[in-house]
């Protein structure tokens, strides 16, 4: 069985199935996500839940975490150069060494292992004091 079932529309946009829960999803390369840029967001939303994981197995709290992030897309090589993401982070007390931990499997997260090696990924972590 497959994961997703997508249907072209002809005017740039993919209709997309998942057919495990039938959830639906609109690629719209004019006025909404492109693909290129929904695989962009995947590492983000890959990364929060990565590191909502990691948090909920050590008893720790992530709830709020926020993203923003942008896409560099080089039209000559048609391709992502570089992902920009800056997570803000909810208060919390945590400790520098919580801190390094959750940034680290945030780093590692399973998109971000699955990317091709040449696009930059830059994520930067903002704590409240």
């Amino acid at each position: 069985m497959t994961d997703v079932h997508g249907t072209y529309d002809g005017n740039w946009k993919v209709d997309c199935i998942n057919t495990h829960n039938k959830m639906e999803l609109v690629i719209d390369a004019q006025d909404g996500f492109s693909p290129t840029l929904l695989c962009a967001t995947s590492l983000g939303a890959c990364a929060v839940m990565t590191m909502g994981y990691y948090a909920r197995k050590h008893n720790l709290d992530v709830t709020g975490i926020s993203y923003d992030l942008q896409e560099h897309y080089s039209k000559e090589e048609n391709k992502i150069i570089k992902i920009e993401l800056i997570f803000h982070m909810p208060k919390n007390d945590f400790t520098d060494e919580q801190k390094k931990k959750i940034e680290r499997v945030a780093k590692i997260c399973p998109v971000a292992k699955s990317l091709h090696p040449d696009i930059d990924i830059a994520m930067s972590f903002e704590w409240p004091s």
